[in-house]
């Protein structure tokens, strides 16, 4: 671990052995901190280490839901495929700007690459992968008094449609109106939304906060 003038890395070499395949994992960190903004990154690349067969009907898998398996559902993982559910990079920028004495405004950029859904841990499924996304935050606070304050925080600033995971399966609410229907029922990849825009407005008193002295001039 390095920390050095607000600048801090970190490398972590993982070897995991979970129930379907082996898996290495290695991550990259990286931190930097200056006044008043700070960037945070990661880098992971996680993959399979070895030739596995993944068998469709095991209860911690979706693979028989891969359009690239076989008539028994089971699809072959190779060394190099990306482990499904863990994007390879993430990304943090966060700046702050004292307006005045009393509004301060802030903004976070927040970035994460493409990651592949579960039970498609071969890669190859006809869907892709969940792609990534960019969203844009940004908050702001005024001192009405030195004690009281209001605040508010918009998430997701320009609304923007995205996925956090995905899980492939098989869909049968293919009818009219997305109704129930189970002739036919095809594989299809079901992702999780990401929170559209949103905000909240609030206001904070310090009790603990002491007013600042007013200077006025003596008359006398």
């Amino acid at each position: 671990m390095i920390d050095t003038n607000g600048l801090g890395g970190a490398i972590q070499f993982t070897l995991l052995t979970p129930l379907a395949s082996h898996k290495n994992s290695v991550t990259f960190g990286a931190s930097y901190d200056y006044g008043s903004t700070s960037f945070q990154q990661s880098s992971q690349d996680a993959v399979f280490d070895s030739i596995r067969q993944v068998v469709g009907v095991t209860p911690y898998v979706l693979e028989t839901n891969n359009s690239s398996a076989n008539g028994a559902g089971d699809i072959q993982v190779q060394p190099g495929d990306h482990i499904p559910g863990i994007p390879r990079n993430n990304f943090k920028l966060r700046a702050d700007w004292q307006a005045t004495s009393k509004l301060s405004i802030g903004g976070t950029v927040v970035y994460s690459s493409s990651q592949y859904a579960q039970g498609d841990n071969n890669n190859q499924d006809s869907n892709g992968p969940v792609p990534g996304y960019t969203i844009f935050n940004l908050d702001a606070r005024y001192y009405i008094t030195d004690q009281l304050q209001i605040f508010g925080r918009f998430n997701n600033l320009f609304d923007r449609k995205y996925q956090t995971a995905g899980v492939l399966g098989a869909n049968f609410f293919t009818g009219p109106n997305f109704s129930y229907n189970n002739a036919g029922v095809p594989s299809s990849m079901f992702s999780s939304p990401g929170a559209p825009f949103n905000f909240w407005i609030g206001l904070r008193y310090d009790f603990d906060r002491p007013a600042k002295p007013t200077h006025s001039d003596d008359a006398n």
